[in-house]
């Protein structure tokens, strides 16, 4: 009799294993796209999740793209410096014959095709008999 191994089963754990279940079919349907919850039905179900829900969804104003503005007075360099590394006050540029006049070019003449191209029989437009 000693060798007798008996299981108990938990209720409680097989209702926590199907509430497990469903959330995680849940999930799946959610990160697919197949269902889709507004930011608005999140506030008023559950408001201690709005904050970190609109993060999730890009919509918190911490997660947005700092403007244009905000971008010179943080310490990343923007544009060209940034790209290439080069500041604008390094460059050295001469413009030369600035007086000169401004000359336009020549008008060009086109090319002529020294022949014509073939024409061919659209087979649409010849008359077959039917019948």
């Amino acid at each position: 009799m000693k060798e007798v191994e008996t299981r108990r089963v938990v209720p409680i754990s097989i209702i926590t294993l199907i509430c497990v279940g469903i959330l995680a079919i849940f999930q799946v349907l959610i990160l697919t796209g197949a269902y889709q919850i507004k930011t608005a039905t999140v506030k008023k179900m559950a408001p201690w999740l709005y904050e970190p829900f609109r993060k999730l969804v890009g919509e918190h104003p911490s997660s947005r793209p700092m403007p244009m503005a905000k971008q010179g007075e943080t310490s990343v360099p923007a544009g060209i410096t940034g790209i290439v590394g080069i500041t604008p006050e390094e460059l050295s540029v001469t413009l030369e014959n600035m007086d000169a006049p401004f000359v336009p070019l020549e008008k060009l003449e086109g090319v002529h095709p020294v022949s014509q191209p073939e024409k061919v029989k659209d087979p649409v437009d010849e008359t077959i008999p039917v019948g």
